[in-house]
């Protein structure tokens, strides 16, 4: 069954609102055409890649096709991916809050 772009981003908030969960790590992956001007010096998409939500070992929760390009900022809300990223560097990394705070405010400012 295909489905509108407008579908398909609604099916994608769904299943961000029902599965990521405070204090719990995700990875969300966009799978994008090998052909797509992400890889070029541009880095701007033009394809329609997949969405998938993985959790912290790896376990697809989710997978949408044909939300659209893809948006940089669509996972921003209220600055949580700042607050992610910290906590992903906190868990993998064995960083202190604000050794990943720091090294997070380097990244973020250097973009």
């Amino acid at each position: 069954m295909t489905q509108s772009e407008r579908q398909a981003r609604r099916a994608w908030a769904a299943a961000r609102r029902k599965h990521i969960k405070r204090g719990n790590l995700y990875h969300v992956e966009f799978q994008h055409d090998p052909d797509c001007a992400i890889y070029t010096r541009e880095r701007l998409c033009n394809c329609d890649p997949h969405r998938v939500l993985k959790d912290d070992r790896g376990r697809t929760l989710a997978r949408v096709e044909g939300a659209g390009e893809f948006d940089p900022l669509e996972l921003m809300g209220g600055g949580g991916m700042r607050q992610l990223q910290v906590r992903f560097l906190m868990r993998v990394h064995g960083m202190t809050e604000a050794q990943a705070s720091a090294l997070c405010a380097l990244i973020w400012e250097a973009s």
